[in-house]
């Protein structure tokens, strides 16, 4: 079900492939398609942005707010690929419908463009055209990695590896919030919510993090040193 507060209404469609916009000039070519004069729309937690099965007619730019971006098996097992925050995008995407599912994890703040205005763009502008493609590049390789992390690490490295990228993107000093709860950490790095709990007792009690409560963390050990 799709379910917004006030602002412009988000269209119905489903999964999403996400494009990350840490590459700066990547950042600034995709942005120019994102008007800041654009109306934006409020997706309140836990609604659905994007819905597999439905017509991938249309980009989102994340103004504010965290999506999580899954998949399901035939047997409803979910898997959480991403965390897609402030400034990534959601939508990029070769197939008729949407092959993912895209949630809002918290109250996420989205600029929207009709999926063919912005291909006709990409088509004419040679900076757009390679800004897309280092974006598709840099998520193909944080895709890799993901993969070799569920098959080969374990579950305290996953945890780590996990916080001390989610703390980076956020890029503020001390504590960093995680709006997720448990069950979406486990099932982004492949882990039951009770492995989790114990990774986190771990790893604090190893003095590689500081929490205050359940929701807020701050990396003690370098984090070069977590992302070894």
């Amino acid at each position: 079900m799709h379910c917004h507060a006030t602002g412009s209404k988000v269209q119905n469609a489903s999964a999403v492939f996400g494009i990350s916009s840490s590459g700066k000039n990547a950042e600034a070519n995709i942005a120019e398609l994102f008007s800041s004069r654009l109306p934006v729309s409020h997706v309140l937690p836990d609604c659905a942005i994007l819905l597999h099965g439905e017509p991938a007619d249309t980009l989102y730019q994340i103004v504010s707010g965290t999506v999580r971006c899954c998949t399901f098996s035939e047997d409803g097992v979910r898997q959480i690929f991403r965390f897609a925050t402030a400034g990534d995008y959601l939508g990029f995407t070769d197939f008729e419908t949407w092959h993912f599912t895209a949630e809002a994890v918290d109250h996420v703040i989205l600029r929207a463009i009709p999926r063919r205005r912005a291909e006709g763009a990409i088509a004419r502008d040679p900076s757009l055209q390679l800004g897309l493609r280092e974006m598709m590049c840099r998520e193909l390789a944080a895709r890799e990695r993901h993969m070799f992390m569920l098959a080969y690490m374990p579950a305290e490295d996953r945890l780590r590896r996990f916080l001390c990228g989610f703390a980076a993107r956020r890029g503020a000093a001390g504590f960093t919030v995680l709006p997720m709860p448990r069950r979406d950490i486990a099932d982004h790095i492949g882990l039951t919510v009770e492995t989790v709990s114990r990774a986190f007792s771990s790893l604090k009690r190893k003095g590689e993090i500081e929490m205050r409560g359940c929701d807020r963390f701050r990396i003690v050990v370098e984090q070069s040193l977590l992302a070894a």
